[in-house]
């Protein structure tokens, strides 16, 4: 290869690793910014920042918990930061409950981009002028978030729809800051007591992979589809349909369903909703995804559920979702099972069977704990333990105690809880677990023994 043509590689390495090192400082700034110079530290990473260590005592700052000054500090890194900081509060294997009860008020908001770039966007990806595309297409977006804003459009066959359209120019900034990410957490593998414990370059890779996933709008569209065909026909539940000819990897177009929000109880009660049904409806369905088809829902809160006439549950936004093989299902059955038999030893076996398990773990302690937090239930009926907070409570001993698990788990002790709030929160006498539920009896049969 010839010096000419190799220089332009060259210039493109180049300004690759200065984009990084510049971030990288940014990224360190932020931190020591709001007081987390110790955290630095602490990671192994206090080498490669001479930065402030603490928040100068008269600042604002000063006053706030260190999980407040994390979640301020992923909101002022923009949009990576913001689905990092997502993803993390679900991963109570990985950090304490204080921190993720703080990383859940992370809110993904941001304020629109100019209808133009939408048009540029949508009309480079689809391939046609807006106009030939759509009957109509509203130039003010009804909702905007760090990756993309949604638009109310009418499609040539008069059909009513949303289009998701990504922002420009977002994909460039997001592989740098995940290049970023796992450079830090190398770092803090080779360095810090946490890096022992858990594979941290293999959770930046994790979480790449599922932010990668968002950015592709076919995924999420994929998603809708493999929940409408595995409920098929089945009334008290709805998937909207995905319009494949006006979609592509950055622009989403499905179908406008009406509906009111699940948690809007005034709303409800205004339309006339049976609460009770709803609530089962809701309950059910999520029952279903997990413990039948072992495809779930990843996010479903109250803003991505809607309740539309004959108390019919509507799913919306699927780009965060959690899978599970058949041995997999068979594992999250006997796990829901041990806590309402309050089987400490074998949610014990179960954790150590589907996590990484370091040398440092002692089960027989483990176990221990784990009885103690089960006396806990113990004068509450089946239908009364808080199954997903009380899988919330496992994942934190399994993080004291050094157990990595899958993200998958973890994904689902979260839907299991937001579910069992929304819909007690609908019906109170709600009984979501039952041991006479098809659910359970539609389970692989092995694990009923």
């Amino acid at each position: 290869m010839s010096r000419e043509e190799s220089t332009p590689t060259a210039l493109g390495l180049f300004g690759t690793a200065y984009r990084r090192m510049v971030r990288t400082t940014e990224v360190l700034g932020v931190l020591a910014k709001h007081g987390l110079g110790f955290l630095l530290d602490q990671s192994g990473l206090g080498a490669v920042a001479s930065l402030p260590r603490r928040v100068l005592g008269g600042d604002e700052r000063a006053r706030l918990t260190v999980p407040e000054r994390v979640r301020m500090s992923l909101e002022e890194l923009g949009p990576t930061g913001v689905k990092v900081g997502q993803i993390l509060s679900t991963r109570p294997d990985l950090i304490p409950r204080d921190y993720i009860a703080e990383l859940e008020k992370l809110q993904d908001a941001c304020p629109p981009f100019p209808f133009e770039e939408a048009r540029e966007m949508v009309e480079r990806e689809l391939g046609k002028p807006i106009e030939k595309l759509f009957r109509s297409f509203d130039a003010d977006p009804i909702a905007a978030a760090s990756l993309a804003q949604v638009h109310n459009a009418v499609t040539k066959r008069g059909d009513p729809v949303v289009v998701k359209v990504q922002r420009p120019n977002i994909l460039p900034k997001i592989e740098t800051d995940l290049q970023v990410l796992r450079q830090l957490a190398g770092l803090a593998q080779n360095h810090s007591r946490m890096g022992q414990l858990y594979d941290l370059v293999g959770v930046a890779d994790e979480f790449s992979r599922i932010i990668h996933e968002e950015l592709d709008f076919t995924l999420e569209g994929k998603n809708a589809d493999t929940f409408r065909r595995n409920f098929g026909d089945e009334p008290t539940v709805h998937f909207p349909r995905i319009c494949w000819d006006l979609t592509t990897r950055h622009v989403l177009t499905m179908e406008v369903v009406s509906g009111i929000k699940i948690n809007d109880f005034a709303g409800l009660d205004a339309a006339g909703v049976n609460r009770q049904v709803a609530a089962a409806n809701f309950a059910g369905s999520i029952l279903q995804m997990i413990l039948v088809h072992g495809f779930f829902h990843g996010d479903p809160h109250p803003g991505n559920v809607l309740v539309a006439d004959h108390e019919t549950i509507v799913y919306m936004d699927f780009g965060m979702v959690g899978r599970f093989d058949e041995e997999m299902r068979k594992r999250v059955v006997n796990l829901v099972m041990g806590l309402v038999r309050r089987e400490a030893e074998n949610i014990a076996q179960g954790l150590m069977d589907v996590g990484s398990v370091h040398p440092d773990c002692d089960k027989e302690q483990l176990s221990a704990e784990l009885k103690v937090l089960l006396e806990g239930y113990l004068d509450m009926s089946l239908n009364e333990i808080p199954v997903g907070e009380a899988l919330n409570e496992i994942m934190d001993l399994a993080f004291r105690h050094h157990v990595e698990l899958p993200a998958s788990l973890t994904l689902l002790a979260k839907t299991l809880a937001t579910m069992e709030s929304v819909a007690k929160q609908l019906d109170p006498t709600l009984k979501i677990i039952q041991w006479d539920s098809p659910f359970f009896e539609e389970a692989p049969s092995e694990v009923r023994k």
